[in-house]
């Protein structure tokens, strides 16, 4: 068991401060070994020490920590890392470098991510996208800046104003369901149609007309990432050519494919609550970049949440519903939300994802043509299946809060069919 005090925790990642003087004996007590032990620790910084503890134990480094398991002493652990109450998941790195090498073992750990976990890490680095990593530091001052414009310019693109499948557009806090006082959320996003070279021509502030060639590089950049990754699953799942992945995801294709940047507000620790309810993306992928806390984890296997920790170099992908559908079931869609840390302020939190998803008239149910996708049970005359467009406005009409009914038939829709969320 290594534990690791919130409070250690959060100061040694800046979110919230500590001086450098600060002693960190008890993070050495816990497990000197496994500071000593590994290569890439940084002894001279304070930061470094405390992440490196966490992130060995839950990073994938066959050569160091076989069989999922720490060692000290020369006994073998099971890893069970904490932030306060909550454990921190236990994911997958997938190497995008590997990937598009063809590497075998590479696409089948993907595969079984995508299946058991519906969450995994993406490693961009010494990948031909390396340099998108520059492009997503660009992405956060660009929607920092965003945010910061005044409230009356940023309600002149209400998103729910611009077009019914809320493609483009800004959000005001609170306007979701959620679990902040009164059941509502705790962050502001605004959304980027995610086809920009299809569409150039949408209303926007003079604020991203000046930054048009960071959005077009960051858009294109992450669709072309997301497919080589829908590649790889559509092998995987021994799809024929023309009923892979790709063709219901074509770049240059119309689709409600969205950037969204998001703000979570601070909160005191007195008025704690989940800025963000518990939901499944509705979507096929999401790639999600940030820089500090918060995302947790609800995988099917477990009855426990689990925090998700950014790493430098990396992004967080998810599984959406619409693999989900497509599959009927076999690549899983996984709850989750953004948390505060129990008894510690939360401070501004920013981060942004794409959200890739199939195109507007693509009938969102299983594929046919591999032997690997299970025959959907039940009555299959009599089902009623959404395209694409369809399930995007039903899925939002169970985020709005003046839409949502608790514990209603349709509330599947939100959970992604979780029938018992835990808190």
């Amino acid at each position: 068991m290594v534990t690791v005090s919130a409070s250690l925790y959060l100061r040694a990642t800046g979110y919230i401060t500590v001086d450098s003087a600060q002693p960190l004996q008890p993070v050495l007590e816990t497990c000197p070994n496994l500071i000593l032990q590994h290569p890439k620790v940084g002894k001279d910084l304070v930061k470094n020490y405390v992440v490196a503890v966490i992130a060995m134990a839950h990073l994938n480094s066959p050569s160091e920590l076989p069989n999922n398991s720490i060692r000290e002493g020369g006994e073998s652990q099971s890893r069970d890392v904490r932030i306060g109450l909550y454990p921190v998941a236990q994911l997958s790195t997938i190497k995008l470098a590997g990937l598009q090498h063809g590497d075998e073992e590479e696409a089948e750990e993907l595969l079984r991510s995508a299946r058991e976990d519906g969450f995994f890490y993406l490693d961009l680095q010494d990948s031909a996208f390396e340099g998108m990593i520059n492009v997503v530091e660009d992405m956060f001052t660009i929607s920092k800046m965003l945010f910061n414009l005044d409230s009356l310019e940023k309600m002149e693109y209400d998103v729910d104003k611009l077009g019914n499948l809320k493609l483009n557009g800004y959000k005001p806090i609170g306007r979701n369901y959620g679990g902040v006082n009164g059941k509502r959320d705790g962050f502001e996003s605004y959304t980027i149609p995610g086809k920009i070279k299809v569409d150039p021509s949408f209303r926007r502030p003079s604020l991203l007309t000046d930054h048009l060639p960071t959005l077009e590089t960051f858009t294109s950049t992450t669709h072309r990432v997301l497919n080589l990754l829908l590649q790889s699953l559509s092998s995987s799942l021994q799809l024929p050519p023309e009923g892979a992945l790709i063709n219901l995801h074509r770049e240059q294709s119309p689709s409600p494919d969205i950037v969204r940047l998001l703000k979570y507000h601070a909160q005191p620790p007195n008025e704690q609550g989940y800025p963000q309810a518990p939901h499944t993306d509705l979507g096929s992928l999401t790639i999600l970049f940030a820089h500090s806390p918060g995302l947790q984890v609800l995988r099917s296997s477990s009855s426990d949440w689990a925090y998700v920790l950014p790493k430098p170099g990396h992004a967080i992908v998810n599984i959406g519903d619409g693999l989900t559908l497509l599959t009927n079931g076999l690549l899983r869609s996984c709850l989750h939300r953004v948390a505060p840390i129990k008894g510690y302020s939360m401070t501004e939190r920013y981060s942004f994802a794409y959200l890739q998803r199939a195109q507007y008239e693509v009938r969102m149910t299983g594929l046919t043509g591999s032997d690997i996708i299970p025959v959907k049970r039940g009555n299959v005359e009599t089902e009623q299946v959404f395209t694409s467009r369809e399930w995007l406005g039903k899925k939002f009409g169970m985020l709005r809060k003046e839409t949502f009914e608790e514990g209603t038939e349709g509330s599947w829709v939100l959970t992604g069919q979780r029938e018992e969320v835990p808190v």
